[in-house]
């Protein structure tokens, strides 16, 4: 009797545990991907263009300028997994030299100047279509889809620190 008083407690505390395990981990959504992040703040800047921009026709250019610097982003984020993957076969392979990895690296920099540029110029494209109040109320929701985008905006590797 005396065992089983002394019990109850640590047993109680291993179910509450083990309960709170269970409910965490099923609530847990999975880490959403780059291209569904990319997705959702896309379409929340296409809200914005349709909220904040009156005049269709100036509405209308920025969905395709827009549409423009997502497909760049995609195909970046696309391509940057493909060079990730290039990188780190080099890298496991013994017969790889350090000029092999160096020029993986520098083909991984130059995509995303060539990215970051493209995107540069259709951002500066889109401010000319809007007022300073539409610009304001808009750019955060494009500057979100930038930095979704892997590290076009740093310039560096994975947003997940790979290379």
């Amino acid at each position: 009797m005396l065992i089983r008083k002394n019990l109850f407690p640590l047993v109680l505390a291993i179910l509450m545990l083990a309960g709170f395990l269970v409910l965490t981990s099923c609530s847990k959504k999975p880490k959403p991907t780059p291209a569904q992040v990319l997705d959702n703040q896309m379409a929340a800047t296409r809200t914005a263009i349709d909220k904040y921009v009156e005049d269709t026709e100036r509405a209308d250019k920025l969905m395709d300028l827009l549409e423009e610097v997502e497909g760049a982003l995609a195909e970046y984020n696309s391509g940057f997994e493909d060079m990730v993957r290039d990188f780190r076969e080099a890298y496991t392979d013994f017969d790889s030299t350090r000029e092999d990895l160096e020029g993986l690296i520098e083909d991984i920099k130059a995509s995303t100047r060539e990215t970051r540029s493209k995107v540069l110029d259709l951002h500066f494209r889109m401010r000319d279509l809007t007022t300073e109040d539409e610009f304001k109320k808009i750019v955060k929701y494009e500057a979100d889809a930038i930095g979704a985008s892997r590290s076009v905006s740093s310039g560096e590797g994975g947003s997940d620190g790979s290379y």
